[in-house]
């Protein structure tokens, strides 16, 4: 079987437009024309495309096909080089589309639209838009249970499924063959590296209901259904221009056992770094600089951690997270390739146990009765994300210069037990600084506690917070985003 990709477009168009179509692919691609070949298939009867589909991966003689729609027009050059390159580099993936989601309740894919990943361009008439349905993660193939049959991209050699002719017509075709893949194992994914522009909208019609209906009743046992995947990290990695700063991480902790676990996981990722713990409980671990005192304060033992630093950079979380490799340097990275721009608070991605993401930072949203809320960016999400500008960021992964800390006179100690990061981004916010999530920079927080309950005994920080953004919500409210 050759190496080589096969373009393969079933089309009712005449053979002028064909024509329009097949030069298109050629000055896009990107590919010597040994490595490729494009069939147009007459597909003027309106043959189910499964049925098509089938003929022509039983036929095709190339290991990669791809199955595109008639509609299509490249919006990135070289994709072909690039989709090539993604079958290589990502060798485990036997499908690659364009647009996706992990998580199925129905046989509508895109109902749970906060799961959905991708982006493509869409063109009717005399109006265009592109839906962005995840950040736009470069280099990467996003693993996800189905895919849309705008793009269908195959490795011939990893499937083992074909297309189900019991969905007959032009529906169903695309998330039945993914799904149906999916389920034995071979990995279904989606790049944003590759934009398309879309001359239609898909829109529901009877024989789609039809074969909605069939397909919920084919997978009646694995419905609903949701894939976890593995966080991954972009190939645009900030780390490599990272200048070895010193980093000084600082955390409140009372238990020494959590404290040494902390500081066995964080210790080898990154080379410069120091560990500073305030403890209400011992005095002394290895590995770390612990500060005693009898201060419970939150807000007050952090400062003080703060102060013994002698990093150029400060990170602020607790035991309960750990850091992937790199991510701390992501963080320097960041900062020295934007040196001369006026950083404020930066953080990362961090998950929680269930393997989605708790936050990308955090944004302040107002409705439409006026009212101000605090909500984490992609939560519960597992690729909603993207390196952006953020109202704040979550305690549990605040990075920030040290210089920068002191000049905001630190966290308020007005607070007992959370939201005075809340309050210091807001500052800096205030202080004409830019807060940025990094999108490469992941962490996992292990963390079990009851929200409802932890929330219950932070009910006076939360309206010592609520009086600070009340009090400045002139001054901030160019930082709100409207809830629509």
């Amino acid at each position: 079987m050759k190496d080589q990709l096969t373009i393969f477009i079933p089309s009712h168009f005449v053979s002028k437009r064909n024509k329009i179509v097949e030069k298109e692919i050629h000055d896009t691609i990107g590919l010597k024309r040994n490595l490729y070949q494009i069939i147009i298939q007459d597909n003027s009867e309106g043959k189910s495309l499964t049925e098509v589909y089938n003929t022509a991966l039983n036929q095709i003689g190339t290991r990669y096909i791809l199955f595109l729609h008639n509609d299509i027009q490249f919006e990135t050059d070289k994709w072909g080089k690039i989709l090539l390159d993604h079958f290589n580099r990502f060798p485990d993936f036997g499908i690659i589309g364009l647009a996706g989601t992990t998580t199925l309740t129905s046989g509508q894919w895109w109902e749970q639209k906060h799961m959905m990943v991708g982006r493509v361009k869409h063109h009717k008439g005399q109006v265009s838009h592109q839906s962005n349905y995840s950040g736009n993660h470069v280099g990467l193939v996003e693993e996800v249970a189905v895919i849309d049959g705008i793009f269908i991209a195959v490795d011939k050699t990893k499937l083992k499924k074909e297309f189900d002719p019991f969905f007959d017509g032009f529906h169903f075709y695309d998330i039945d063959f993914s799904f149906a893949n999916h389920l034995e194992g071979v990995k279904v994914g989606v790049t944003t590296d590759i934009l398309v522009r879309h001359f239609s909208e898909g829109e529901p019609n009877k024989k789609w209901f039809e074969n909605k209906v069939k397909f919920e009743e084919k997978y009646s046992s694995k419905l609903p259904y949701e894939l976890t995947p593995v966080p991954s990290c972009s190939v645009n990695r900030f780390f490599p221009k990272t200048d070895n700063s010193k980093v000084s991480v600082c955390i409140s902790e009372n238990d020494i056992n959590l404290a040494s676990e902390f500081i066995k996981q964080i210790t080898p990722v990154y080379k410069n770094i120091e560990i500073i713990i305030t403890s209400n409980s011992f005095k002394e671990l290895d590995k770390a600089v612990v500060v005693f005192t009898d201060n419970t304060n939150e807000a007050y033992k952090l400062n003080l951690a703060a102060s013994k630093a002698k990093g150029k950079f400060l990170l602020f979380t607790n035991s309960s997270c750990s850091f992937e490799a790199n991510s701390i340097a992501e963080l320097v990275g960041f900062s020295v390739i934007n040196d001369k721009q006026n950083l404020g608070v930066l953080t990362g991605r961090q998950y929680s146990l269930d393997g989605k993401i708790n936050d990308c930072g955090v944004g302040l949203y107002a409705n439409q009765q006026g009212q101000n809320s605090l909500i984490n960016i992609a939560f519960k999400t597992f690729y909603n994300y993207q390196t952006q500008n953020v109202f704040s960021v979550l305690k549990t992964h605040f990075f920030v210069k040290k210089d920068l800390f002191f000049i905001l006179d630190g966290f308020n100690v007005d607070y007992q037990i959370d939201m005075f990061n809340h309050e210091f981004c807001a500052r800096a916010l205030l202080s004409n600084r830019i807060n940025f999530a990094i999108e490469n920079c992941v962490s996992i927080n292990r963390s079990n506690i009851n929200l409802q309950e932890y929330y219950a005994l932070a009910q006076n920080d939360i309206n010592v917070l609520n009086e600070f953004l009340t009090n400045n919500s002139q001054q901030l409210s160019q930082f709100i985003t409207p809830i629509q």
